[in-house]
């Protein structure tokens, strides 16, 4: 791909990604999402003294946990959208992370720069139209036997099934776009990092008033959402997708008293930095 291409299509992911979340309250979905965050910065084995890289740092929950655990920590993501919540919450919790907007297939970092390189359900590995030059970038920056750590919603999921639905109402990815499940799956992710790689399915569970409370929730905060029932207001399908979501949502409730109690199913990959991968 031509140097024009490259940055072409960075720009194209960067723009969709910043328009999906924009919609929303990107800040109160994460809210949900610590515990994955937990999860990657565990199996990460991250702790004081460490430099540590997080891919698509959201709001900045996979970051501050690794700064509170003494990590010297460093956050990108593909735009600077949400680092004005970061830094309040960073000095809310009285830690330092640099933060910084970065294109994950051309990283502003040197060889070997961090002990570890983290991301938690990150949206720019999802969306990046060149998924082997992002993991190529990670190895990069990560010391030769450092680790690298990776949490994806699967398609297989719950995410993945809302994913599938919502997707009828959006405009197509572009032609030769890349899959964003390729993270969530053991043969692609294991594929993209290409060493010692471990690999674990998980779920992150959640709770709710109810499922129609739920969609109420998904249709005030979350951006591919919101925007799904605007384009299908225009179509004038919006109580369609509505009750697509319900339908999908009371599925996979456990709960049995009129709440709502789900999982989403992730992947958990780890694997050891190498030289020259």
């Amino acid at each position: 791909m031509s140097e024009l291409g490259f940055r072409e299509d960075y720009e194209l992911a960067r723009r969709m990604h910043g328009a999906l979340w924009a919609a929303g309250d990107y800040t109160r979905v994460a809210g949900q999402l610590t515990g994955v965050s937990a999860a990657v910065v565990e199996a990460a084995g991250i702790g004081p003294g460490l430099r540590v890289l997080d891919l698509g740092a959201g709001s900045g929950n996979t970051a501050l946990l690794a700064a509170g655990r003494g990590a010297q920590v460093t956050a990108v993501d593909l735009t600077d959208d949400l680092f004005g919540t970061c830094r309040r919450r960073a000095a809310a919790a009285g830690v330092t992370v640099t933060w910084a907007a970065a294109n994950p297939e051309d990283l502003p970092f040197g060889a070997g720069e961090f002990d570890r390189v983290v991301s938690a359900v990150g949206g720019p590995l999802a969306m990046a139209p060149g998924q082997q030059r992002v993991a190529a970038e990670m190895a990069r920056v990560c010391r030769p036997g450092g680790v690298l750590a990776v949490a994806s919603w699967t398609a297989e999921g719950l995410v993945g099934q809302v994913a599938r639905v919502i997707a009828g109402y959006l405009p197509p990815p572009p032609p030769g776009a890349a899959s964003p499940w390729a993270w969530a799956a053991e043969d692609s992710v294991t594929a993209l990092l290409g060493y010692a790689v471990r690999l674990a399915r998980r779920v992150a569970s959640f709770s709710y008033r109810s499922p129609d409370s739920y969609i109420g929730y998904l249709e005030e905060v979350h951006g591919p959402t919101i925007m799904a029932l605007r384009l299908a207001s225009e179509q004038g399908r919006r109580a369609e997708l509505r009750a697509g979501l319900l339908e999908l949502y009371s599925g996979a409730n456990t709960a049995t008293d009129g709440t709502l109690a789900f999982d989403q199913e992730y992947l958990l990959a780890t694997a050891a930095a190498r030289a020259g991968h």
